[in-house]
């Protein structure tokens, strides 16, 4: 499966939050907020989630917009990530 793919999957996964959802593409490379629109989040949900994160210390945005993540949001997106391939192989 490409990145795009499991960008998709992820955005339109019932099993997570908007933040949860939000910093998992960020991980997959998804670092502007156009890039998180057209895997399939919702602007309010991007915008909403983005500003949760940044006070939560997970992501930076940066002067040209793009959204970083800080190690402890690396940390985390790599446990949802793990999370959401297992759920993904439950059958």
């Amino acid at each position: 499966m490409s990145k795009l793919e499991k960008a998709i999957k992820i955005a339109h996964s019932a099993y997570f939050t908007g933040l949860a959802r939000l910093i998992m593409l960020v991980r997959l490379g998804m670092d502007r907020k156009k890039k998180l629109t057209m895997a399939g989040l919702g602007a309010s949900t991007v915008y909403s989630n983005l500003f949760k994160a940044a006070r939560l210390g997970l992501v930076v945005v940066k002067e040209d917009e793009t959204i970083v993540l800080t190690s402890k949001g690396q940390k985390i997106a790599d446990i949802l990530i793990e999370a959401h391939d297992k759920i993904e192989n439950v059958s």
